[in-house]
């Protein structure tokens, strides 16, 4: 593959719906936008945050209810 083709892809993903998405993470608590990056950008499971984040599953998904609200409301 050349540089050519690699810059012909760059910014391809770059829709309208990802530049809002981004915004809405860049402008949410810390928190929150761990949680759905290490959820939803990293494949974690609730377990996993959980032990990451040193709490109780339970507190990972109502946080991760909360953060989704808010990314809807946006």
């Amino acid at each position: 593959i050349s540089l050519d083709e690699v810059n012909v892809n760059i910014g391809k993903d770059d829709t309208y719906e990802n530049i809002d998405l981004k915004r809405a993470l860049d402008d949410m608590p810390v928190k929150d936008k761990a949680i759905i990056e290490m959820k939803y950008f990293h494949d974690m499971k609730l377990e996993e945050i959980a032990k990451a984040l040193s709490i109780s599953r339970s507190t990972v998904k109502r946080y991760l209810q909360s953060a989704k609200e808010k990314l809807k409301n946006f």
